[in-house]
């Protein structure tokens, strides 16, 4: 049962990092200057996710073999799967705060 559900939750991310990939291409068309910034922050979300998802499948597994039936399990399957999605949707929504962030930055400089 958990590992159906660290199943669907890692789809779900794998959902999260699809609209982050549209939100990096439609980012780098606008500003060009602006699409290594853009890049590298992709990257390096997509590498906090892979490694996540590497740490919540590990931990799960040590989980499920070292306790049996005792509701810790799933307890801590949804728990780091809850965990894992929200970094997720944080992370789809990174480029554009971070875009933000630098104009208003850049717009009170200016005054």
């Amino acid at each position: 049962m958990s590992f159906l559900l660290e199943l669907l939750f890692d789809f779900l991310g794998f959902v999260f990092l699809e609209s982050s990939w549209d939100n990096y291409e439609d980012l780098s068309r606008k500003s060009p200057t602006k699409h290594f910034w853009i890049k590298a922050l992709f990257l390096v979300g997509s590498i906090i996710y892979f490694f996540t998802t590497f740490i919540i499948l590990l931990v799960s597994v040590i989980t499920i073999r070292n306790i049996k039936d005792d509701g810790w399990t799933v307890t801590t399957g949804l728990l780091l799967s809850l965990f894992l999605v929200l970094m997720i949707f944080l992370f789809s929504k990174l480029p554009k705060i971070f875009m933000n962030l630098k104009t208003i930055f850049l717009h009170s400089s200016r005054k």
